[in-house]
């Protein structure tokens, strides 16, 4: 009896060390009408090499704005557990935005009237263009993408979607190199496949 009285008093002082620790704050959860916190500071410059000025050359930078956390909010619903993240460049009205992907893989798709040669991220990690089931697995986070941006092809919107492992995102180099947005009446954007 008397041991069970002593465990009872050891678990009863137990309880009482754990609630009276200091709590840690809790974890904010992003929401689609609150904005997200701003990244740390190196994560929101371009994380690529200096280039030669030309003015059809962008630098993508990632982004901790409303529209990125919306546009990450819906793709990873579709990649759970898998991550996303959005990085962006502007010229003018037209927005270039790569979509990047948690992956195992090194897979990319383009808008129909960007070039693979304009994108040295594509050569530096050997990037595969997708077919067959990656094509229609892109077109899902493509279309949920499209959607939260509330994305405008005839204003020259135009999207890169990069499947690849997260431990490279910092190391892939997102410049492009030619972007010279086509402002048209129609959406001539649908990828290649």
């Amino acid at each position: 009896m008397r041991e069970l009285a002593a465990i009872l008093l050891i678990l009863i002082a137990l309880a009482g060390w754990w609630l009276s620790r200091p709590a840690a704050p809790p974890r904010p959860v992003p929401s689609a009408l609150s904005p997200l916190p701003a990244p740390p500071a190196e994560a929101v410059e371009p994380l690529t090499r200096p280039v030669p000025a030309d003015p059809a050359h962008v630098t993508l930078t990632f982004r901790a704005d409303n529209a990125s956390a919306k546009v990450i909010t819906e793709v990873e619903r579709a990649t759970r557990p898998r991550e996303c993240s959005v990085a962006s460049a502007a010229r003018g009205e037209a927005h270039l935005t790569c979509l990047l992907i948690d992956a195992d893989v090194f897979v990319y798709q383009l808008d129909a009237d960007l070039s693979p040669d304009a994108f040295p991220c594509l050569k530096q990690f050997d990037f595969k263009e997708a077919d067959g089931p990656w094509a229609r697995t892109i077109s899902t986070y493509r279309s949920l993408a499209k959607t939260a941006l509330n994305f405008r092809a005839a204003a020259g919107d135009r999207l890169l979607i990069l499947l690849c492992p997260k431990a490279d995102w910092t190391k892939i180099d997102l410049n492009c190199l030619h972007f010279v947005p086509k402002i048209s009446a129609t959406d001539s954007t649908a990828p290649r496949f």
